[in-house]
């Protein structure tokens, strides 16, 4: 049984049922979030829309539940906008004022500096991003292998058993470092890695021990030693997959035919290069469709152009319920009715040879186009930068306009007009990792601004296209199952997916 809050009669219940007075002090603690970072945090329901556009009622309250207990934790009284165009947001943003109204007292701080500015967004401000190929670490695991409350599964080449990998920042050093890194920069950093990790391990060779003093200092590093071979053993097994699924499926012309499209205007070139794609048989069905819902998004207009497109799909072996998706994409696009962005344990010998074989192969392998785009834009596959950043800057400059993003009447909205110090962005619909690492980067290059991020889940393609399905009427789930369950309706496509990394705490 879920609790969000103990009412008076469950405190009544506790105190009654302590027959051995046992109990002495009862605490309260807001943790009622799955928080991924120091700076974002999710609801974890992957559907929460019905085909009227409205929130489901589970998630409505879990939402709400959600902000609030996020605002307590950081001890802000909340100054609520939202979406004007977007029914949802309005219906959460009303929620999350009558429940402050109602827990006053909790709400009382007491302190100058305790205004936060949410602004509550529907996912079909921007449809773009989640569809698009990602190249820096955490989120590249996220779309092409999938992140669940802190496990990766990975399957071997029979895809029959899966071995599932602990990924967390709390506890993992290296991918704390290098979970915003790009796919070059990771590369280069794991034989770095690994190299370090085979000049330690000559201080652990048993044969290495020949007196008292050698196996003190043996036992000293043995622990340190075991946990760099779970690390490297880790990263280079996600990265060997992840090279695996980038060579094999030609993810590099993927991704770099995805950001012409949607950074550059030049239709033919575009469409060009997506008839190529569709016709490589290396190219998967789920890139294929990403790829063409791209260009319905965009060029919407062209629909001589996207049924021509939609039907190298049927050839190359997509089902009709795939197929309906691209006018259901439009259609949800056309919600919105936006502009494309537009530029703006022990390890043996053997096994340690073994390691930095695959490690180098992997490095040599992926680093030479990624890396070649660093100066100036930072490569051709990172050109494109989420309609998240423009607003949070109009924000942030105080130049978002009140009639598309009206305040929830509140005192804490009268004089509101300044531009805030601290933001909460919600975005119902879902997160993307693209997102996130565009949050992160502007709380490092803005000293004393604070951003969070929420959402109702981390979304990667599959899952989002999963969710325009349900929210445009064409199926309804209204149970709130993993991401692994809901994304499995597109026959061919991958189905490992799923939420993201747990962090006990926001700080």
């Amino acid at each position: 049984m879920e609790i969000h809050s103990l009412s008076k009669q469950y405190l009544k219940l506790l105190a009654e049922s302590d027959e051995s007075e046992l109990v002495s002090e009862v605490h309260e603690y807001f943790v009622d979030y799955l928080a991924l970072s120091p700076f974002l945090f999710i609801v974890d329901h992957p559907v929460s829309l019905n085909n009227s556009k409205n929130l489901i009622t589970k998630t409505l309250t879990r939402s709400t539940e959600v902000i609030t207990s996020v605002l307590l934790s950081l001890k802000k009284v909340p100054i609520i906008r939202y979406q004007h165009s977007s029914d949802a947001a309005r219906q959460l943003a009303e929620s999350v004022r009558s429940t402050v109204a109602r827990e006053a007292a909790l709400f009382d701080f007491r302190q100058t500096n305790s205004k936060i500015t949410i602004l509550i967004l529907d996912r079909v401000f921007d449809p773009v991003t989640p569809l698009l190929n990602q190249w820096t670490y955490e989120a590249m695991i996220h779309e092409l292998i999938g992140i669940r409350h802190n496990r990766v599964s990975i399957f071997g080449p029979a895809q029959t058993e899966s071995k599932d990998i602990v990924l967390s920042a709390e506890s993992d050093d290296f991918f704390k470092a290098n979970q915003y890194s790009n796919f070059g920069e990771i590369g280069l950093a794991i034989k770095t890695l690994v190299d370090e990790f085979q000049a330690s391990s000559k201080l652990v060779e048993p044969k290495s021990v020949e007196s008292i003093q050698d196996l003190k200092k043996f036992f000293d590093n043995y622990p340190a030693f075991r946990k760099a071979s779970g690390t490297v053993e880790t990263h280079v097994t996600l990265m060997t997959e992840l090279s695996r699924i980038v060579r094999e499926h030609a993810l590099l012309d993927v991704s770099e035919a995805e950001q012409q499209l949607v950074c550059q205007d030049d239709h033919s070139a575009s469409l060009n290069r997506i008839r190529s794609l569709l016709t490589d048989p290396r190219v998967r069905l789920t890139d294929a469709v990403r790829l063409v819902l791209l260009y319905s998004i965009k060029y919407s207009a062209k629909k001589k152009e996207i049924t021509s497109l939609t039907n190298a799909l049927v050839s190359k072996g997509a089902s009709d319920e795939t197929v309906h998706l691209i006018d259901l994409m439009q259609k949800y696009a056309n919600l919105k009715n936006s502009q494309f962005p537009n530029g703006t344990q022990s390890t043996t010998n053997s096994e340690r040879s073994n390691v930095n074989q695959v490690a180098s192969k992997a490095v040599a392998s992926l680093t030479k186009r990624l890396v070649k785009g660093l100066k100036g834009v930072e490569n051709i596959y990172s050109q494109h930068e989420p309609e998240l950043v423009d607003l949070l800057n109009k924000m942030l400059r105080d130049q978002l306009r009140e009639p598309s993003f009206p305040y929830v009447a509140t005192h804490q909205a009268i004089g509101a007009s300044e531009a805030p110090k601290d933001v909460m962005i919600f975005v119902i619909g879902g997160a993307s990792y693209e997102e996130a690492v565009a949050v992160h980067k502007m709380n490092v290059a803005t000293p004393g601004l604070n951003i969070y991020l929420g959402s109702t889940c981390m979304h990667n393609s599959r899952s989002f296209m999963d969710e325009v399905m349900t929210v445009m009427g064409h199926q309804l789930h209204e149970a709130q199952g993993s991401q692994n369950e809901s994304i499995s309706r597109f026959a061919g496509f991958p189905t490992r997916s799923g939420g993201a990394v747990k962090y006990e705490l926001l700080r």
